[in-house]
């Protein structure tokens, strides 16, 4: 994803991306600031502020359990500036042999020591999300 040429905050989109596939938490705690705001937007049960990383990481771990570990980012784009990472993306999840794909805009508000501070999840078909997880 990342190159010679592209913006440092690339590196950290790469970097966090492999640890949340990898379930790397440990990774994950030294990109994303303990007191983040993670704004996931849509209509589904998952919607909602969360605040600090323990709510994000108990996050995962519900939307992990609800799919059988099945869910899955691919990232198709992303750019990045000194205060912000943008990122669309498609997503993959199963749910007790139903699959869902869709599309997601994300963006991260990173401070001066490349951590990600805020967050927004836009889903592409929110209605679609919401009858996928449940509301």
């Amino acid at each position: 994803m990342a190159d010679a040429t592209a913006h440092p905050n690339l590196q950290v989109l790469e970097r966090g991306m492999a640890a949340f596939a990898a379930h790397d938490l440990a990774t994950l705690e030294g990109i994303i600031h303990p007191d983040v705001l993670w704004h996931q937007l849509g209509e589904s049960c998952l919607a909602g502020d969360l605040r600090g990383i323990d709510e994000i990481f108990v996050f995962f771990a519900r939307r992990a359990a609800m799919t059988a570990d099945t869910y899955r980012v691919e990232v198709a784009g992303a750019v990045a500036t000194d205060a912000f990472i943008t990122v669309l993306a498609t997503v993959h999840a199963s749910i007790e042999g139903r699959s869902f794909t869709h599309g997601l805009c994300s963006v991260y508000r990173v401070d001066e020591s490349k951590r990600v501070v805020e967050a927004w999840h836009h889903p592409a078909d929110p209605k679609g999300e919401a009858d996928f997880y449940g509301r």
